[in-house]
């Protein structure tokens, strides 16, 4: 079969569009596992969601569930890695990023929340200040956020979450969100 030259590029222009596409797509957006029992009833463990990665606080809204670099993120972590001889070898030293998922409660501006938040209970001011924010899981008993950090920094933001993904849950998760 012979393919002309001007649809072997046509085919070559949609392939690259294609890929163009997805690659935007895919900085634009992020699909996060829900681990732990933080954002119960909302978000159950293992729950898929997709978030628009975004670091504008400016757009967020009192209750918009974001994903986080958690305050307690980057911490060396040792790689272990399988040989083919079926030991496990230490490859080194690794920062290992973690990532939370939060419902917003009070940005730059609000009042700030001491009587839902003891961390924030005698700070001075009276408003939150500007690039910080406070988030909580909607799971009180089981979730690590401002009520133990206090503020957060706004540069922490990584996605604003647009949706669980329906019939995408990893079983057996475990941890924290």
């Amino acid at each position: 079969m012979h393919i002309a030259p001007a649809c072997g590029l046509a085919a070559a222009a949609v392939a690259a569009a294609v890929a163009w596409g997805g690659l935007a797509l895919r900085r634009r957006l992020l699909v996060i596992t829900v681990i732990g029992r933080s954002m119960e009833p909302t978000y159950a463990p293992g729950t898929r969601l997709l978030a628009r990665r975004t670091s504008d606080v400016s757009r967020l809204r009192r209750g918009d569930v974001v994903v986080l670099r958690s305050p307690a993120a980057e911490r060396p972590v040792s790689v272990r890695v399988p040989t083919a001889d079926g030991r496990t070898v230490v490859a080194g030293s690794t920062p290992v990023t973690d990532l939370v998922v939060k419902r917003v409660h009070a940005l730059p501006g609000d009042p700030v929340p001491r009587a839902r938040v003891p961390a924030l209970a005698h700070v001075e001011e009276e408003t939150v200040p500007a690039g910080r924010i406070v988030v909580l899981g909607d799971n009180p008993e089981e979730s690590v956020d401002s009520r133990r950090y206090g503020y957060l920094a706004a540069d922490t933001l990584v996605a604003v979450v647009i949706r669980a993904l329906q019939g995408q849950t990893a079983p057996g998760s475990s941890g924290r969100t």
